[in-house]
């Protein structure tokens, strides 16, 4: 089984050699805060700060720790019946909650991942 990726905009990166250094200084917001969660997650980062969606109001800060993401990861592996060398699909803005915390499930199970920018707007979140 090769190495897994994730897939942001059109490129594959390699969780194994992903760092800062190899990022081009020219990503979209969005897909620089994708790969900064697999640096600080692959990097052993003990807590994730993720806004909530702001349907009751405007979006909140939430922390989670380390073992919470990854108590959820395989949570969501088995409901899904997800297994290694398998590739998800990510389509949530990754710096809110419910995409975070699935994009933390490849890298605990060690499948591929895929993340498309996600159209819809979250009012009072920019």
């Amino acid at each position: 089984m090769s190495a897994p990726m994730i897939k942001v905009g059109q490129t594959w990166w390699p969780l194994s050699t992903l760092s800062w250094e190899r990022l081009p200084p020219t990503l979209p917001e969005y897909e620089r805060h994708a790969l900064a969660f697999c640096i600080d997650w692959l990097g052993g980062k003990n807590t994730y700060e993720f806004k909530t969606s702001g349907s009751t109001g405007l979006p909140k800060t939430i922390t989670f720790k380390r073992q919470q993401l990854e108590a959820s990861a395989r949570l969501t592996q088995a409901a899904l019946g997800l297994k290694a060398g398998e590739t998800s699909l990510v389509c949530l803005d990754t710096r809110l909650i419910d995409a975070g915390s699935k994009h933390g499930d490849g890298h605990e199970h060690h499948f591929d991942c895929t993340l498309l920018k996600s159209t819809g707007r979250v009012e009072g979140y920019d």
